[in-house]
């Protein structure tokens, strides 16, 4: 006999603001947890999948700043001592 329930969609530990960013500024926000949590390390890879930037311990409330980097796509990858999250960010010049 199979039972089954039904899931409920968590809601996102992680969160990455603005998606699209002119002056290179991106805010990540990790939601209040009752557990000690941070970021193990952010890795910021271009459109190639280039490794152009990497962190190590930072704050799980943290402002990223990439104005340094040329126009373009690129993807957050974020690992807390939670979860593995990874966003796709644009920035525009």
């Amino acid at each position: 006999m199979v039972h089954t329930v039904a899931e409920k969609e968590q809601a996102k530990y992680m969160e990455v603001y603005p998606t699209a960013s002119s002056d290179g500024l991106f805010h990540i926000k990790g939601k209040k947890k009752q557990e000690f949590h941070i970021i193990e390390h952010l890795e910021v890879y271009d459109s190639n999948g280039k490794l152009v930037k990497s962190f190590g311990t930072l704050p799980t409330v943290y402002t990223l700043n990439l104005g340094d980097l040329p126009a373009g796509n690129y993807r957050l990858h974020i690992t807390t001592n939670f979860e593995t999250n990874t966003f796709p960010i644009i920035l525009t010049k």
